[in-house]
């Protein structure tokens, strides 16, 4: 059994009792939660007792770190990718920026990533394109789709029901 502590997540107390983010999805089915469920300072969560060799994710966040630069609507996963090459980055930046993966960045910050990318031949490719993913929201100036409306763009049985 394990207690959580303030303010952890699922993703912490998988690094804690089985030391890497691989058991994350075994730690929420052992104990009936989502992987995004927020924990009650105390609750006591079953361990899995299963033991990983560090992951790639937590052993390289001791190695040496870049900062990058966030701008406007970055997410998380827009850095990982931009920065480190892959989904899996987000985990790193997470950990090493003491975020949760679904946190909002703030535009002009800074945040620290793994000097070692996850994936190189992704991230040169990001380097050589100048890609800067930028998720999160629309670009200024610029307004959501409206969602079309009327007799025209209806679905019979699905918006427009015939009774």
């Amino acid at each position: 059994m394990y207690k959580a502590q303030a303010n952890m997540n699922l993703l912490e107390v998988a690094l804690v009792t089985a030391g890497s983010l691989e058991d994350l999805f075994a730690l929420a089915l052992a104990n009936g939660k989502n992987i995004t469920d927020e924990l009650e300072p105390g609750q006591e969560l079953v361990a899995t007792g299963i033991s990983y060799k560090p992951s790639s994710s937590t052993s390289s966040i001791v190695r040496e770190t870049n900062q990058v630069l966030i701008m406007s609507g970055q997410t998380l996963l827009d850095l990982a990718m931009q920065e480190l090459g892959s989904v899996e980055g987000t985990f790193q930046l997470a950990l090493l920026n003491g975020l949760a993966v679904t946190d909002e960045l703030q535009e002009g910050n800074t945040l620290k990533y793994p000097t070692v990318a996850t994936d190189r031949i992704v991230r040169k490719a990001f380097q050589d394109n100048n890609w800067k993913p930028s998720s999160a929201k629309t670009m200024a100036g610029q307004q959501l789709p409206q969602t079309l409306e009327g007799i025209g763009y209806w679905a019979i049985e699905v918006d427009f029901i015939v009774s």
